[in-house]
């Protein structure tokens, strides 16, 4: 068995040096185990932990992100392991923190949904959630959206507190 002591006059001469070869290897695998993300981008992650006010969301960055519970009321099977899209807010706030939203990642694909329907005219189908003066608030794909009242239906609508509710398209 033989043993490497300081004393070697070959490890002596090379401390802790690599290549350029093995520099460039070693952080081509550092970038493969982290994922580039960026403000402002929807990045999908995977459910790590769940609290009763906040789950725990890995994204592949250096840091967790964390989402209040209540922005997923619309998954009532969810779990750890589970595939979530997160709207990255910022990198890093005060405390080392991603900040990221699961709203505003629905929001984000919202609104390209609506605009990819809007380019090929096609109609879309969204839930009446109240009425306003003039009109009604409806929700399409997360996005709230404003449907004035003369276009509720093709002709005048005289009650719109019966158009209140519902889905339409």
């Amino acid at each position: 068995m033989s043993t490497t002591s300081a004393a070697d006059p070959q490890m002596a001469a090379q401390p802790n040096s690599l290549s350029a070869a093995e520099k460039a290897a070693l952080e081509a695998l550092y970038q493969k185990t982290t994922l580039a993300v960026h403000r402002g981008k929807v990045i999908e992650g995977t459910i790590i932990d769940m609290k009763e006010r906040y789950v725990v969301v890995d994204v592949g960055d250096k840091a967790d992100g964390i989402v209040p519970v209540t922005e997923f009321r619309d998954q009532p099977d969810l779990e750890i392991g589970s595939l979530v899209e997160v709207y990255v807010e910022q990198r890093e706030d005060k405390k080392g923190q991603l900040l990221i939203s699961r709203k505003k990642a629905k929001q984000v694909q919202g609104w390209k949904k609506i605009l990819a329907a809007y380019e090929n005219e096609t109609p879309l189908e969204g839930l009446v959630t109240r009425k306003v003066k003039g009109g009604l608030t409806v929700d399409i794909y997360g996005v709230e959206t404003f449907l004035p009242g003369s276009q509720v239906d093709h002709r005048p609508v005289a009650d719109q507190e019966a158009q209140g509710s519902g889905t339409g398209e």
